[in-house]
């Protein structure tokens, strides 16, 4: 049984805004596997606007770094499901610490997050 796990939710305002700006994404994740571990990787980005509404033809870049070998790891656009969702798919090829910084753009909507994972 494959266990999805909400790691992280970020919103970003526009710079100019406050508040609940029109202007805000929001950003969920889950991997698969979870617990991660070396192998194939799916990271799953959920977006939402600002009225918790699912945002599709979003533009959804993922890079990755591995900070304790001073590395960087693969960066990929991730597919647009249609739904919200977003799925980028990764090789881990080391037992270490990740870290996955997104971003995602729809038009004047923009939200980023970092998540921080252990592979085993």
């Amino acid at each position: 049984m494959k266990r999805l796990l909400t790691l992280a939710t970020l919103s970003l305002l526009a710079a100019c805004g406050g508040g609940h700006s029109a202007n805000a994404l929001s950003i969920a994740t889950t991997f698969s596997p979870d617990p991660m571990r070396q192998g194939t990787e799916t990271l799953t980005v959920h977006l939402q606007d600002a009225n918790a509404q699912a945002v599709k033809g979003a533009v959804v870049k993922v890079t990755t770094t591995m900070p304790m070998m001073s590395m960087s790891g693969p960066s990929v656009v991730a597919v647009d499901k249609g739904d919200g969702a977003y799925t980028a798919t990764f090789v881990v090829q080391y037992a270490t610490k990740w870290v996955f910084a997104i971003t995602a753009t729809q038009g004047d909507k923009t939200a980023s997050a970092t998540v921080n994972r252990d592979a085993k």
